[in-house]
């Protein structure tokens, strides 16, 4: 086999690949739309912050976090919001202030990390 035909074999294969992963995968990768800035933030997910600013989306503040312990996105909900966690309800977790209170939506994004939409706080 000569290089052209390799390059071409090799071409094809990872089309076939990407075509094989996009088919399978599609509605996880593309279920919040652009996949590039919910991927680019959860890479500056670590041990020490295992939570990210995404972007905001029509007022609301947006993270990602790794699946599970929540507790440093919920206290740095707290601090920028003013508000105290109360309670977890289903997939939204509320946070009160004297009578007012705040939902935070969540929602398992790619079955690893967990997209968190913070409505705007006064």
């Amino acid at each position: 086999m000569n290089a052209s035909r390799i390059a071409l074999f090799v071409t094809a294969a990872v089309l076939v690949l990407f075509a094989f992963v996009v088919a399978a995968k599609g509605p996880a990768i593309f279920q919040r739309g652009n996949p590039a800035p919910y991927l680019i933030a959860a890479t500056q997910i670590t041990d020490e912050r295992p939570f990210a600013y995404v972007d905001e989306e029509d007022g609301r503040d947006v993270y990602i976090a790794k699946r599970g312990n929540n507790e440093e996105l919920i206290s740095h909900i707290e601090a920028e919001s003013g508000f105290t966690f109360l309670e977890q309800a289903g997939a939204g977790y509320i946070f009160a202030s004297g009578e007012d209170r705040l939902m935070a939506q969540t929602e398992v994004y790619w079955g690893r990390w967990v997209v968190w939409e913070v409505p705007p706080h006064s």
